[in-house]
């Protein structure tokens, strides 16, 4: 790769996914202050970064379509892995939580 290049990722999602992410992290920002939620000794997870990722991603929810894809570049990319990686641990319904796990692990 060129050096000053920026590296675009096309991340696919499952629209059904896509609305997983979206309300996780919502819950996330909803409860970012509340004990258990965001272990923030161990994991570096700003408020921010939750709030910009949604932003970035409801844009693509689309009832027409069943699979999304989803351009990022590198550095929006890793902190949205970093991200799911945490959402996979502390998503309140258990189905989320596989269904994220999967996805990090994906």
């Amino acid at each position: 790769m060129e050096e000053g290049k920026i590296k675009l990722i096309k991340m696919r999602l499952d629209q059904k996914i896509l609305y997983v992410v979206i309300d996780v992290f919502s819950y996330m920002i909803e409860n970012y202050n509340m004990t258990g939620v965001i272990d923030h000794a161990a994991w570096i997870i700003e408020k921010e970064e939750l709030e910009i990722m949604i932003a970035k991603l409801k844009p693509f929810i689309r009832l027409e379509q069943k699979i999304i894809i989803i351009p990022m570049h590198e550095e929006d990319y890793n902190v949205f892995v970093r991200l799911i990686d945490y959402a996979g641990y502390i998503a309140p319904k258990q189905k989320d939580r596989a269904l994220l796990e999967s996805l990090y692990d994906g």
